[in-house]
């Protein structure tokens, strides 16, 4: 298997297959990174909303903010910024942490876009590399020479494939998790309401 990886990046050429692995490597990295930070019960927590909003329907703030400090979680800081406020400030001291929460929730995605964009750049890069390759082959030694064309065709074709192997993946993730961060933005953004409403 190793093997066969680097025959492939041997034929395509390390200069651009180099940065198309860094590429994949970092494009993973961020995707891993984003199924654990996105999910739903991390970030909301509804189960915790529920009780706090008992507690304070029922006066308890202390037992509220003790909820909010035992909890590590965007919806348990942005809560814990308005309970911790005075009154006539709490609704902008949540408005204030839920954009910086969801900053955070948007980390990393942009370096992802970019990975998506550059990929398929790098392969075309690639392409092009070896198709100069191909016509500098046939002006030294003529149309004949398929055996020495090969080269720089195989770079050409490999670059191109691994870029959008790479480019695919990548901007379907970006896609999916941009989109996932704005259903939790927007349920981040309810619960902030009602509980600013609350205090």
């Amino acid at each position: 298997m190793i093997e066969t990886v680097l025959g492939y990046f041997e034929m395509g050429g390390y200069p651009i297959m180099t940065p198309i692995f860094l590429c994949s490597v970092f494009a993973l990295a961020i995707i891993l990174e984003k199924f654990l930070t996105l999910r739903t019960n991390h970030v909301i927590q509804p189960r915790m909303v529920d009780r706090i909003k008992k507690d304070l329907a029922s006066g308890k703030i202390v037992d509220a903010i003790r909820i909010c400090q035992t909890q590590n979680s965007p919806m348990s800081r942005i809560i814990l910024a308005g309970l911790e406020a005075t009154p006539s400030n709490a609704r902008n001291r949540i408005l204030d942490e839920g954009k910086l929460e969801a900053a955070r929730l948007e980390r990393y995605l942009t370096s992802l876009g970019t990975i998506a964009n550059i990929s398929p750049l790098l392969g075309l890069l690639g392409t092009v590399s070896g198709m100069i390759k191909v016509f500098f082959t046939i002006n030294q030694q003529g149309l004949g020479q398929s055996q020495a064309m090969a080269g720089g065709i195989s770079e050409a074709l490999i670059t191109t494939a691994f870029g959008l192997i790479v480019a695919i993946p990548a901007l379907a993730a970006y896609n999916y998790f941009d989109a996932k961060v704005q259903h939790l933005v927007t349920h981040m953004e309810k619960n902030a309401s009602d509980i600013a409403g609350m205090l």
